[in-house]
């Protein structure tokens, strides 16, 4: 709550909520910042089951990235922060179906061990070997010596612009009552 509130006092409009209480239009957003949680959620199937461990669960790492990339448009950028362990098979294949100019790097603070991915969004295609391989190495942490850069000095990713005359769409499907209260206001 503390960040969304920052948040908006530094940018043109903010959404504070669950990430499936989010109504954005496909394709509209240029850059895509996602901290998803880190661990396991159940699957609709294990939620009646009091004994639901890992094999009746899906990662948040993966779920989030599923859910969210569909917002971002051809060409925008993803920055991607997750435990480097977190990259298993099947969000390494993602990214690199989806992504790129995929770098890697491990992010400065490391109390949660990290990383931080950026690609360029575009048409999913067959996923490339030199991707999978490197993500790969991420995930097994044989790449824990790349730190995430204080100064940027390679070639810049760019956000590209809402597309003109597109109708964007980015809202809370529910609010609490301080997000209201300032709403009304």
């Amino acid at each position: 709550a503390e960040r969304a509130w920052h948040a908006k006092q530094l940018l043109t409009r903010v959404v504070h909520a669950d990430v499936h209480d989010v109504v954005v239009k496909p394709r509209s957003i240029g850059l895509l910042f996602l901290n998803p949680p880190y661990g396991f959620g159940l699957k609709d199937d294990a939620r009646n089951h009091a004994d639901a461990d890992a094999g009746n669960a899906e990662r948040l790492e993966r779920t989030f990235l599923k859910k969210t990339v569909p917002f971002l448009q051809l060409g925008g950028v993803l920055v991607y922060i997750v435990p480097f362990y977190a990259l298993d098979d099947e969000i390494r294949t993602y990214l690199a179906r989806n992504f790129t100019n995929l770098r890697f790097f491990m992010a400065p603070e490391q109390q949660f061990k990290q990383c931080v991915i950026l690609g360029t969004k575009v048409k999913p295609g067959h996923p490339r070997k030199d991707a999978l391989d490197m993500l790969a190495k991420a995930q097994a942490g044989e790449l824990l010596g790349p730190v995430l850069p204080e100064g940027w000095d390679d070639e810049p990713y760019t956000i590209p612009p809402i597309i003109e005359g597109s109708d964007f769409d980015f809202h809370a499907v529910r609010i609490d009552g301080p997000q209201l209260a300032d709403e009304l206001a």
